[in-house]
C-alpha cells in the first residue's frame, strides 16, 4: 500500500520536484537547463517508485523490513533506543496540541466505528463479517487450529481465574444480587429458551412421582 502510494505520489510531483530545481540551481542556470534537470528526476522518481511498486523482493522493500525488525528489536532490547524512545513519548504527550489531537481522533474514530455498524451496507460491517465468515470456515477446516483455539481459550480461562477469580466472583454476585425476581427468571428463560419449559414440565413431574412414591412408603408401612 504504502509502494502504492509513493508511486500516485511521484506521478503528479513534477511541478513540486521543477520548483525546487529551480530555486536551488545557479542563478547563471539557463531556464531550459533547469527544465530538463527537473524533467529527468521526476521521470528517474516514477521508474523507480514504479519498480518498488511492482517488486515485492526490491532492495528497498527488504531494506525497508530489515529496518522496522531491527527498529522493533531495538525497542525492546537496547537500553539507549528505549530511552530515546521514552523521552520523544514524554515530551509528546507533554504538549497540548497533541492531546488534543488525540482526543479528536478518538471521537472521529469512535463515531466512525458506530456508523459503521450501525449501517449494514458499510466497508467496516462487510469487512468484519468477511473476516468472521473465513475464521470460522477456517475454524472448520483446520483441526490444527481448531486444538490450538482450545488451548489457548482454555489457558486464557486458567489465568483469568487464577488471576481475577475474586474479581469475577464479585461482579457476577453483584450482578445477579440486583435482577429481582422476575428479571432473573426473564433473562434466564430468554437464554434457555424453550429448554426452561421442558426443565420445569420435568421437574414437576419428577416432584410428583416422588411425592407419589414417598405416600405409598408410608401407607405400606404406616
Amino acid at each position: 500500500m504504502l509502494a502504492d502510494r509513493a508511486f500516485q505520489w511521484s506521478l503528479n510531483a513534477g511541478v513540486v520536484i521543477q520548483r525546487v530545481v529551480e530555486r536551488d540551481s545557479p542563478s547563471w542556470s539557463p531556464r531550459f537547463i533547469d527544465h530538463l534537470v527537473g524533467d529527468r528526476i521526476h521521470r528517474e522518481l516514477m521508474e523507480f517508485t514504479d519498480k518498488v511498486r511492482r517488486n515485492p523482493d526490491h532492495e528497498l522493500r527488504r531494506s525497508a523490513t530489515r529496518f522496522l525488525f531491527d527498529f522493533a528489536d531495538d525497542l525492546q532490547h537496547d537500553p539507549a533506543t528505549v530511552a530515546r524512545a521514552d523521552a520523544i513519548k514524554e515530551e509528546l504527550m507533554a504538549r497540548d496540541e497533541i492531546a488534543t489531537a488525540a482526543a479528536a481522533a478518538w471521537k472521529t474514530l469512535k463515531r466512525l466505528v458506530l456508523e459503521g455498524v450501525d449501517d449494514p451496507s458499510s466497508a467496516l460491517r462487510t469487512r468484519i463479517t468477511d473476516a468472521v465468515i473465513r475464521i470460522g470456515e477456517s475454524l472448520r477446516d483446520d483441526a490444527d487450529l481448531r486444538d490450538k483455539v482450545d488451548s489457548w481459550t482454555v489457558r486464557a480461562a486458567q489465568h483469568l481465574v487464577s488471576e481475577y477469580g475474586v474479581e469475577i466472583t464479585a461482579i457476577i454476585t453483584e450482578t445477579i444480587e440486583r435482577w429481582d425476581a422476575e428479571e432473573a427468571s426473564r433473562r434466564i428463560e430468554l437464554h434457555v429458551g424453550r429448554d426452561l419449559q421442558f426443565i420445569r414440565i420435568n421437574g414437576t413431574v419428577v416432584g410428583a412421582m416422588a411425592g407419589l412414591a414417598i405416600y405409598a412408603i408410608a401407607q405400606l408401612l404406616f
